[in-house]
């Protein structure tokens, strides 16, 4: 009786054992995923507001000479190049009063494709401020306005852009962070459990020697 007494307590300790081990290793791993999770989505936000900057500070320049000598041919020519990019939805100069000079948007019905705006005269700028760069984000559409400037101020460059593609990163980052943790949490705890049943063993069948030699 002693003797399946004293198994009994070793085979009800191996559960809690595992268990144990088991939540810590878990709580561990999600945690440390977490942290991931954040440190990459914030490095991912920083680089997309350095390449938001570089792009519009570069649209900016490239449209300040047509806006100085009203050549406005040049100037759609250059908001169609601009509209080439993917993730572009729409661009508009206009002056510093917000009144429209050109205004372009991405065709929904031809994906690709350009059109101008005309029943829109005029767009509320940003006011009461003096950084160059203005952001605005509303579910996934990122707005952007930045001040074109050719030695004085001429007015305001205004872009749309879908943040669509960084989603997919970020969702794409964080289906497989879930699947990794989940992978490793299963094969961690299959060695633990072989190691630990074990090192049970061993215990058990150090008791019996024990007992048989009394």
């Amino acid at each position: 009786m002693r003797i399946e007494r004293r198994r009994s307590a070793s085979q009800i300790a191996l559960p809690k054992v595992i268990y144990s081990i088991a939540g810590l290793v878990l709580i561990l791993m999600i945690l440390t995923s977490v942290w991931t999770y954040f440190s990459i989505n914030n490095l991912l936000r920083v680089t997309q507001d350095r390449r938001e900057y570089a792009l519009i500070k570069g649209i900016a320049v490239a449209v300040s000479d047509p806006i100085v000598t009203r050549d406005y041919t040049e100037l759609e020519s250059r908001l169609v190049d601009t509209l080439a990019n993917e993730n572009m939805l729409a661009v508009a100069v206009t002056d510093t009063k917000g009144n429209v000079i050109l205004n372009m948007v991405k065709s929904k019905a031809n994906t690709g494709e350009a059109s101008l705006v005309f029943d829109q005269a005029f767009i509320d700028p940003p006011v009461h401020t003096t950084s160059d760069l203005v952001k605005t984000q509303e579910g996934g559409v990122v707005t952007l306005w930045y001040k074109v400037r050719a030695g004085v101020v001429l007015g305001w460059l205004r872009i749309e852009m879908s943040t669509q593609t960084d989603d997919q990163i970020l969702n794409t980052l964080r289906r497989n962070i879930i699947l990794s943790v989940a992978l490793v949490f299963l094969a961690l705890i299959s060695i633990i459990i072989v190691i630990m049943r074990r090192f049970f063993r061993v215990i058990e069948a150090g008791e019996n020697a024990l007992i048989e030699s009394n």
